[in-house]
């Protein structure tokens, strides 16, 4: 079974009925300096995920279930005017730790309007505010966390896959995991999405470059973001340390998200042993 099989979606997929994009990242193999599998993402550890202001009350004993104990909403305060997160009754702490100076990420776009040049922006410009939320995950005390913006798939992406990059999850993986999203924010999601776009004062269609950067997430965008951050910088984690990741930090995060696992002597580069007993929590 390859790294990127390790779970179907639909049970990576956490269903409420308020979120489209909840997603656990647990179940992704570790691998060390040889490139030889060295364990797997904790299940239930870190989950990512749309906005949380649709949450009913099922939803909310749900992710009391799941442990949730720590909320990192990405979004600005205009955006938390317009959809505060209902959190009702869950012991929860919300660390507000917004990436966009405003709510629209076309302020950082100053030519072509694209998905990667999006992302290049945001990588040159908010890595601060990108590394703040990854420290804030290292810093969790015990039980779940939840990241988040508007939908789970920009701000949201790039956070994570840093996380995951930095603790050892090949970049074809974290890549394949952030691919997901537009998957679960097609339908109704992306049709609400892109009539508020639409209602911005764009006239007549909108331009590809909007469509993409609020329904799509291309694989090959991030691998290419990932590639380019590690030529510069080494690796995704020396990337976070020179906006202020400390050494504590990566520990406290490979310990959190990271658990041994024994890879059999044959197993193929880049697969892990998934036992059918596995609970998919």
């Amino acid at each position: 079974m390859s790294a990127t099989d390790s779970l179907p979606g639909t049970e990576r997929l956490i269903a409420l009925e308020g979120t489209h994009n909840l997603r656990d990242t647990g179940g992704y193999p570790v691998l060390g300096a040889d490139g030889a599998v060295v364990g797997r993402t904790r299940w239930g550890a870190l989950l990512r995920s749309d906005a949380l202001h649709r949450l009913t009350e099922s939803d909310l004993a749900a992710l009391s279930g799941r442990g949730v104990r720590l909320v990192v909403d990405l979004r600005d305060e205009r955006e938390l005017l317009a959809a505060p997160s209902r959190l009702d009754g869950l012991d929860v702490e919300v660390a507000h730790l917004p990436v966009f100076a405003d709510a629209a990420p076309a302020a950082l776009l100053t030519g072509r309007i694209d998905l990667a040049t999006l992302y290049d922006a945001m990588v040159d410009d908010r890595g601060d505010a990108l590394t703040r939320a990854v420290a804030a995950l290292a810093r969790a005390g015990e039980g779940a966390s939840i990241v988040h913006c508007t939908a789970g798939k920009d701000r949201t992406g790039l956070v994570v896959a840093f996380a995951l990059r930095a603790v050892g999850v090949p970049a074809e993986v974290v890549a394949a995991d952030y691919a997901r999203s537009a998957e679960h924010l097609a339908g109704d999601w992306a049709r609400e999405a892109l009539a508020a776009a639409s209602s911005l004062g764009v006239v007549g269609e909108l331009p590809p470059g909007v469509v993409e950067i609020v329904t799509a997430s291309p694989a090959p965008v991030l691998t290419a973001l990932l590639a380019r951050v590690e030529a510069e910088h080494g690796s995704a984690a020396a990337y976070l340390a020179a906006h202020g990741l400390t050494d504590d930090d990566l520990a406290a995060l490979r310990a959190r998200l990271v658990e041994a696992v024994a890879a059999p002597a044959d197993a193929a580069p880049g697969t892990i042993p998934t036992p059918a007993t596995e609970d998919p929590r």
